[in-house]
């Protein structure tokens, strides 16, 4: 039994350290199991770091995350036969038992039926397992708020609402926070994990469970390594490594209480990536350290930005690109980090496309807005209003419901100017002044009442009761009666020719998906007997919960990612958009049960209970965050900021930005032109609407005679371009 911890700056070589380490010692001890666990996200890139370090196989070595060692552990002991629970299964039994106890919510149930509320509840009891905090502890903190009325009533829905929780899933299910803690305890029977070597690399922290999980390791094992992005000489209660600094004490503590050697740390003091590069080591070694010292010439291998808005912040990234690329860059070599991927994400994809860079964003994406998922909540709806026009054209524009838009057209236009509703009047014939309107008016109406036959045959009424798992087999029916797999096989053809693979691959899947919630809906609630409405709020918050993630189609492709969720690997190149007040640090999410001064609140506790990072704690979290992106590129560092939104509103630049001025006073900042000119050519798609605005200018006498000359120059190089493509 042992712990020792590898510590170090960014860019010290604490993971290839490491690596090799075990890469060494597997090849030594054949017969000896090596476990090395990093975050979800890592777990594809460390397996290819560990491959290329051993130039071939690595047979006694697993990559793992957390879940996958469960897994792997449930699997060899012969764990009890208890489903894992997900968060879409905790959605639906939230959603129904919520609607069953609304009454003895007061704080809680006024806010039932708003769109991603269940979600809010859901984070909120799963953030009270993953620090195990349970419904005793829970009341510890309701006396603690006594002084605060809306805190304390909150904590009392939240545990009345955790409490009926955990009895309704006790029998048959486990949720994944409770597998940590199930895990700890089946670690001791596992023969995998007696006597072997674990790795822990890529955290800044462990919550409580998965603390249980690290503390139950580290007795078992012979060792325990684990990296940590630390200083241990620097002053980090409230510095830049306060995060892992208190991860550190944690391990410690935890060690020291297990009667667990703790070995003599190893410290990778030598930063090699950035040898030759200045700039970037000084940017390291002063970035959030005070003092700092400053640096004294031009920073060669950094680049700051000023763009006038976003459109032309994410033309100027592409441009920089496709210069690194004529100088004999690659694309896997780039990154790009933002702190609001949903601001930029449409304005790269299209002008990434325009300037033909692969691109790959690393986002899950949410399918409440796909059309698969509209048909079901549209057609549900159509039966609980009895068939009102709005709920009828709905479904029928929903995109899977069949119908083109101009019949819809007609039918809607019909329906405004007769007043057409009810579900009496759709089942039988519809008299129009025209016969060949009549005609066409009826046979959608038969066509529509056709593709709903099973919903209609179930006899589903808007106020009645029925059986879950009545609603889930009658939609499955319509799914099937209307060949709806088919028609969204034809859309991921179709984004397929168009090589549109994030849309393709969530075509791809959201069948299956839709599929597996109906399953669990079945399976936890299949004989409840509910109202259609109450069904159509469960499917809605299973729905809210789902969402579609993707990997890149390729390996020579930019990622673009999040300043937070993204785990990147070191590049040659960094790209860092939107480096704006109310993007970095990112404002706090509003949609959360607790408020930021709550949490405060229950932070003072001295009970030793603790809860997620408060809003104080999340700033250091997010500074660390933002000094590891900006030192993660080995030659140059591209960062940028708009001075307006995609709304028009001015924006302040964020806070780092005087910081790193600060730090290098005679770095320029570069304001980018708003208008391209023919060198900021791309291809003929730029071409064409640089030819265009030009144009514009001479129709409306406005144009400049150097720009007369780039007019004519761009029309002569699209003609040869165009004799060029007919050769």
């Amino acid at each position: 039994m042992g712990l020792q911890m590898i510590t170090g700056a960014s860019g010290t070589g604490k993971s290839e350290y490491i690596y090799k380490t075990i890469n060494q010692m597997a090849r030594k001890n054949r017969d000896k199991r090596y476990f090395v666990i990093v975050p979800d996200q890592f777990t594809m890139q460390t397996q290819a770091d560990m491959v290329r370090i051993a130039g071939g196989g690595i047979m006694n070595i697993d990559v793992l995350s957390f879940l996958r060692l469960a897994h792997r552990i449930f699997e060899e002991t012969n764990c009890e036969n208890r489903l894992v629970l997900d968060d879409t299964g905790k959605s639906l039994v939230l959603r129904r038992l919520a609607s069953d106890i609304k009454d003895r919510l007061p704080y809680l149930s006024s806010n039932l039926k708003r769109s991603g509320f269940i979600h809010e509840v859901k984070s909120s009891i799963c953030e009270f397992m993953q620090y195990r905090i349970g419904p005793e502890e829970l009341d510890k903190l309701i006396d603690y708020s006594e002084s605060k009325g809306a805190l304390k009533a909150k904590l009392k829905d939240l545990k009345l609402l955790y409490a009926r929780f955990l009895d309704y899933i006790s029998d048959s299910y486990i949720t994944s926070e409770e597998s940590m803690d199930l895990l700890a305890i089946k670690l001791e029977e596992s023969k995998l994990i007696k006597n072997s070597v674990v790795v822990f690399d890529g955290f800044t922290g462990f919550t409580p469970v998965q603390m249980r999980v690290v503390t139950a390791l580290m007795k078992l094992c012979d060792t325990v390594y684990i990296t940590l992005t630390l200083e241990k000489n620097a002053d980090n209660k409230d510095g830049l490594f306060a995060l892992t600094d208190k991860t550190y004490q944690t391990l410690v503590r935890a060690a020291r209480g297990n009667d667990i050697e703790i070995q003599k740390d190893i410290v990778c003091s030598v930063n090699h990536r950035f040898e030759d590069k200045p700039g970037l080591y000084h940017l390291e070694r002063n970035l959030f350290r005070y003092p700092f010292l400053t640096y004294d010439k031009t920073p060669d291998e950094i680049s700051l930005y000023e763009a006038s808005d976003i459109s032309d912040e994410v033309r100027q990234l592409a441009m920089n690109i496709r210069e690194l690329l004529f100088k004999g860059a690659q694309y896997r070599e780039m990154a790009v980090i933002t702190g609001n991927i949903e601001s930029y994400e449409n304005h790269i994809i299209r002008t990434f496309a325009d300037f033909e860079i692969p691109v790959y964003i690393d986002k899950t994406r949410a399918i409440v807005l796909n059309p698969f998922v509209e048909y079901t909540k549209s057609l549900l709806k159509m039966i609980h209003k009895n068939f009102d026009r709005e709920s009828v054209i709905r479904f029928l524009r929903s995109g899977m419901a069949g119908f083109d838009l101009q019949e819809t057209d007609i039918f809607e236009n019909f329906c405004i100017k007769t007043g057409l509703k009810g579900k009496s009047r759709y089942e039988s014939y519809i008299a129009a002044d025209d016969i060949e309107l009549a005609k066409r008016i009826n046979g959608l109406r038969e066509s529509l009442m056709d593709s709903i036959e099973p919903i209609l045959s179930a006899d589903i009424k808007p106020s009645g009761k029925l059986k879950a798992s009545v609603y889930v087999n009658t939609l499955y029916q319509c799914y099937e009666k209307n060949d709806l797999y088919s028609r969204l096989k034809i859309f991921e053809e179709s984004f397929r020719a168009k090589d549109d693979f994030t849309k393709e691959k969530e075509y791809a899947q959201i069948y299956r998906l839709t599929m597996e919630l109906l399953e669990q809906i079945h399976g936890l609630l299949g004989d409840e007997e509910i109202t259609l409405e109450e069904f159509s709020d469960i499917l809605e918050a299973g729905f809210e919960e789902i969402s579609v993630g993707t990997i890149p189609q390729g390996v020579d492709k930019v990622i673009v990612g999040d300043m937070e969720r993204s785990r990147l690997k070191p590049v040659k190149y960094l790209f860092f958009l939107g480096l704006n007040d109310g993007y970095v640090p990112r404002k706090s999410s509003k949609c959360s049960i607790l408020s930021d001064m709550e949490r405060e609140f229950l932070a003072g506790n001295d009970m030793d209970l603790e809860l997620a990072p408060t809003p104080r704690q999340k700033i250091f979290i997010q500074r660390f965050y933002m000094y590891s992106n900006l030192v993660k590129p080995s030659d140059r560092l591209f960062m940028s900021y708009s001075s307006v939104d995609n709304e028009g509103k001015s924006m302040r630049c964020a806070y780092i930005i005087p910081v790193i001025r600060k730090i290098f006073p005679e770095l320029i900042t570069t304001r980018p032109q708003s208008d391209i000119s023919l060198k900021d050519i791309g291809n003929t798609a730029y071409l064409k609407e640089y030819i265009c605005r030009l144009l514009r200018d001479y129709a409306d006498h406005d144009l400049k005679e150097k720009s007369h000359n780039e007019l004519m120059q761009a029309i002569s190089l699209m003609m040869s371009l165009k004799d060029e493509g007919s050769r």
